[in-house]
């Protein structure tokens, strides 16, 4: 771009740089500074959102835990948990894991769109349980689909399926109990 195109393009960075800087509330010198500053709190709030979540009551590890079930001696936290995210429900399930030793942990929540699994398996018991599989019923349970690793599985489903699909955790363990 050359001559009077080149102006005329200066002229439009500069309005957008304008702009932007009355948005920002910032000088056009101070933007990019104002812009970082303004991430970063929006990084720290996401995080103490998080840890509000996780703080909840509705997420006291310790009372999920006295409400788990007990299946052929395994030990089996499952779990609906509002308002939550994939992340949010793999880190109740960090704080789960070394509460009940050995076990499962089968977490789900939903929005308005979709039902989300996660399903961990403590390291004594994959050779049993495969969390990948297990979550993949879970899973199909609600419409969807879900797998993984022995350890950890996630998935996805239809929001109105939730609960019924984590009550279907149950019988995919006893359907895993019976296969060689």
């Amino acid at each position: 771009v050359t001559g009077r195109g080149a102006m005329e393009y200066v002229r439009n960075q500069e309005t957008l740089i304008q702009q932007a800087a009355m948005i920002f509330k910032a000088s056009p010198g101070d933007l990019l500074d104002r812009i970082k500053k303004l991430m970063d709190e929006e990084k720290k709030l996401r995080q103490e959102l998080k840890q509000a979540k996780l703080g909840s009551k509705a997420l006291d590890p310790d009372e999920m835990v006295a409400r788990a079930k007990v299946l052929g001696g395994i030990k089996i936290v499952s779990e609906k948990i509002d308002n939550a995210d994939m992340p949010t429900l793999l880190a109740a399930s960090d704080l789960l894991l070394p509460k009940i030793g050995s076990g499962i942990v089968a977490l789900g929540t939903a929005d308005n769109e979709k039902a989300y699994f996660l399903v961990r398996v403590t390291k004594d018991l994959t050779d049993k349980y495969h969390a990948g599989k297990l979550v993949a019923g879970i899973s199909e349970t609600a419409g969807g689909q879900g797998g993984g690793k022995p350890e950890l599985g996630r998935g996805g489903g239809r929001p109105e399926k939730l609960d019924e699909a984590l009550s279907a955790l149950e019988r995919l363990m006893a359907e895993a109990a019976k296969s060689p």
